[in-house]
């Protein structure tokens, strides 16, 4: 990927010039760590990702956003491992953050509940993951209807109502996720087709399960 070509080459010269000890450089390995992240090495982006995590807790202290960003991001690799309890220990403690900082109607902490919600879901415990998923949506309600994140949000709590075996409730949020892609992107777009497969398959599972 040439986005990484170019970042590893900042990152050369930052090191030599900046010093690794500089918010600068921290910020090329995060991005670093994101690229890496993005094409699935999920232990190479935690390379780049602790060594900036170490540099933005010197600079910042820990309870900076920027450092609770690699928090994030930390959790986002070991998400990508498969190793969810970590994973989750690294998006409470961003979440912690962002909550004091940001306070609890901003974007970014509906965000990291989501995340914590996906980790919960990962993990079997769907009561938990619910409860997080539905406080992310209440902020995401309050900002943009039409975002692709409420959208996945709302197929989240769907997803977890059918797993929980409230099938009713899950087709409400299927429909909600139905309603929003149709009128945004047609109904010939991907996504309102595997919506469209979801509902069918709650239908089925509410039949059987009567």
């Amino acid at each position: 990927m040439d986005a990484l070509k170019y970042y590893l080459q900042c990152e050369v010269i930052q090191k030599k010039y900046l010093s690794e000890c500089h918010p600068t450089y921290a910020s090329t390995l995060s991005c670093i760590g994101d690229t890496y992240n993005a094409l699935g090495e999920y232990k190479k982006a935690l390379d780049y990702y602790n060594r900036c995590e170490v540099i933005r807790r010197s600079c910042f202290g820990d309870s900076d956003l920027a450092y609770a960003s690699t928090l994030g991001s930390i959790g986002n690799a070991y998400s990508g491992l498969g190793e969810h309890n970590t994973a989750r220990e690294f998006y409470l403690r961003c979440e912690e953050i962002q909550r004091t900082t940001l306070g609890e109607s901003h974007i970014e902490y509906a965000t990291t509940l989501g995340n914590i919600g996906n980790v919960y879901c990962n993990l079997g415990e769907y009561t938990k993951a619910l409860g997080f998923y539905l406080r992310c949506e209440a902020i995401q309600n309050n900002l943009n209807k039409s975002n692709s994140a409420y959208v996945l949000t709302l197929g989240n709590i769907g997803n977890v109502f059918d797993l929980l075996g409230e099938h009713k409730k899950a087709l409400e949020y299927f429909f909600r996720c139905e309603t929003i892609i149709k009128g945004t992107f047609g109904e010939s777009n991907p996504t309102y087709a595997s919506f469209l497969n979801s509902i069918a398959a709650t239908y089925y599972l509410s039949l059987i399960h009567i």
